[in-house]
């Protein structure tokens, strides 16, 4: 399994710490799945966040394989389609302190942050967050029936 740090916006990752967001949908994502460690852009500006995602799925096979559920989840799923081209379930999330954005230049010379994701292994900077990242709270355990229900199809 890799480990990545992976870009979000703090509306989306505010779904994921709650719990609401089950899945991520993005055009590129390990296929294995991948250890997560999450950058959450402005305002927040710093590392917070480590998730397990499981294996990516093929969005567009979703068109067929949930053909049966009716127009409005085509179109959903349609609609994902333009901007994705993965569904990922999200396994676990587990919360825990921020690192700043500011400190990771200040502790890590030349750290940038990711316009997509970026692979962590065996880098500084995993070192560096597997000391400085600590849990917070107990983490979210998801389940992902199969097939999924409709109401969670592309739903967010």
């Amino acid at each position: 399994m890799k480990t990545i740090l992976l870009s979000f916006e703090p509306y989306w990752f505010e779904k994921m710490r709650t719990g609401q967001m089950s899945y991520e949908y993005r055009k590129h994502l390990p296929e294995d799945g991948a250890m997560v460690y999450f950058y959450v852009s402005r305002p927040v500006k710093a590392i917070t966040g480590i998730a397990h995602f499981g294996k990516r799925e093929v969005l567009a096979d979703w068109l067929q394989k949930y053909a049966d559920r009716g127009l409005e989840v085509i179109a959903r799923i349609k609609d994902y389609l333009q901007d994705c081209t993965y569904a990922c379930p999200v396994l676990e999330f587990q919360p825990t302190n921020q690192i700043s954005l500011e400190t990771l230049k200040k502790d890590l010379p030349g750290f940038i942050v990711p316009r997509m994701y970026f692979f962590l292994d065996n880098t500084p900077l995993f070192a560096y967050l597997q000391q400085n990242l600590k849990p917070t709270d107990d983490p979210i355990k998801f389940t992902h029936p199969d097939p999924i229900p409709s109401d969670q199809i592309c739903n967010l």
